[in-house]
C-alpha cells in the first residue's frame, strides 16, 4: 500500500493481482501521515488537477480552456506554509503550532502555474494570501485555491482542515478506494 500511495515504484505484469487499494477508514489514517511533496508532489500534483477538473466539470459555464489549462506542464505544487520561510522567527504560522509535519502534507500543497509560484517563494502566509488574491482578479487562480483566501491565518489547523476536505474529495473521485 506504501508504494502505491508514493506512486514511485513500477508494477509488474505478476504483482498487479497483489495491490491492496486503501478502503475509506485507511485514507482517512494514512493521508494525513505521508509526505504529499515526495518526489516533487508528482502523485499530489495528479490528484490536485484531479479536484480542480471535478470543480470545472461542474461549473455552468465551464470550457475546454479551462481543461487544456488544468493539464499545463507548467503547473507546479507550491507550499502554503513555505518549506523554508525567509525568517522563521517573524512567523506567526510557526507560533501558531506548524510543526514540519505539516509541511508536507497535502493540505498544504496547491497547484498554481510556475510564474506564481516563483512570486509566491518562502513568504509568510499573508504575503502569499495577497499574492494570490491578485492573481485570482487576473484570473490565474484555480478556482479550487480560493478557499485559502477565506482563511485570516495558516497553522496547523487550517492544514488539517484542508487535508480532510482534500480526502473528502478524494473518496468521491476514487470511489473504488
Amino acid at each position: 500500500m506504501k508504494s502505491f500511495l508514493n506512486g514511485n515504484e513500477r508494477i509488474s505484469k505478476n504483482s498487479i493481482a497483489d495491490i491492496k487499494l486503501p478502503n475509506d477508514r485507511e485514507l482517512e489514517t494514512i493521508i494525513p501521515k505521508i509526505n504529499a511533496y515526495h518526489k516533487e508532489g508528482k502523485v499530489t500534483k495528479v490528484i490536485l488537477q484531479k479536484i480542480e477538473k471535478d470543480v470545472v466539470l461542474k461549473r455552468k459555464n465551464k470550457g475546454v480552456l479551462d481543461l487544456i489549462y488544468i493539464e499545463s506542464k507548467t503547473l507546479e505544487i507550491e507550499h502554503i506554509f513555505p518549506q523554508n520561510p525567509q525568517k522563521i522567527s517573524d512567523t506567526v504560522e510557526k507560533e501558531n503550532g506548524n510543526e514540519n509535519n505539516h509541511i508536507n502534507q497535502i493540505g498544504n500543497l496547491i497547484l498554481v502555474e510556475s510564474e506564481i509560484n516563483q512570486e509566491l517563494s518562502n513568504n509568510i502566509f499573508a504575503t502569499k494570501k495577497e499574492t494570490l488574491k491578485k492573481f485570482k482578479e487576473k484570473g490565474k487562480l484555480f478556482i479550487s485555491n480560493n478557499e485559502i483566501l477565506n482563511e485570516n491565518e495558516w497553522t496547523k489547523k487550517q492544514i488539517e482542515k484542508r487535508t480532510k476536505n482534500i480526502i473528502k474529495k478524494i473518496k468521491k473521485l476514487y470511489p473504488y478506494f
